[in-house]
């Protein structure tokens, strides 16, 4: 019968619907295969040869004949086993990332222990006050242009009196508290000239 107007009443059977079908047929029997495959031994291992239905025996054989099939005609990639080894550093272009330490400061790291306040801490505390750009040729990542030529920049300039600004800011704000609207006012005179019965 063609499907014409209303499908329900005249079954609406199209290849849209026949390729669901098949798709569903198909699926359902790879689950049957993969469910045969795990549980076979599980259901015939023990049984002998002669008690194994005829299709399940020649099931599995199949089964077991197209794997070694496959895994024959697949190809193996494999990767060369090579030493991994870097190549041999160019002398004339050798750049360390830090600039060399002077003398006075790594001194310090072989006096005392880092618990007594010298030694390696006392190393790192004195080193630490140098600018990144002292100690680097060249930024490490990019979060460093943060603190990067920090002593070039400008200072702020203060002013004489900083407190004004923190009392004008928190006591007058443009949202805060306003005085009442005038016809708030109207409705007290008149609530206070009017006067209630006494009951």
């Amino acid at each position: 019968m063609v499907a014409v107007g209303n499908e329900r009443f005249y079954g609406g059977y199209d290849s849209r619907k026949n390729l669901e079908y098949d798709f569903s047929v198909a699926s359902d029997t790879k689950r049957r295969l993969a469910w045969f495959e795990r549980n076979y031994e599980l259901c015939f291992g023990r049984l002998p040869k002669e008690e194994i239905p005829k299709c399940a025996r020649a099931l599995w054989d199949e089964i077991r004949k197209k794997r070694a099939e496959t895994a024959q005609s697949t190809p193996r990639h494999t990767m060369p086993k090579t030493p991994l080894t870097l190549p041999p550093r160019d002398q004339t272009v050798i750049m360390e990332p830090m600039r060399p330490v002077p003398p006075e400061v790594r001194k310090h790291i072989y006096q005392g222990l880092s618990q007594d306040g010298e030694g390696p801490g006392r190393y790192l505390r004195e080193r630490y006050k140098e600018f990144p750009e002292d100690r680097y040729y060249l930024m490490d990542c990019t979060n460093w242009h943060y603190g990067w030529n920090i002593k070039n920049v400008k200072l702020h300039k203060y002013t004489r009196l900083p407190r004004i600004h923190i009392i004008q800011t928190s006591f007058y704000r443009r949202g805060g508290v306003e005085r009442d609207p005038d016809h708030y006012r109207d409705a007290v005179k008149m609530e206070a000239a009017m006067t209630f019965p006494q009951l």
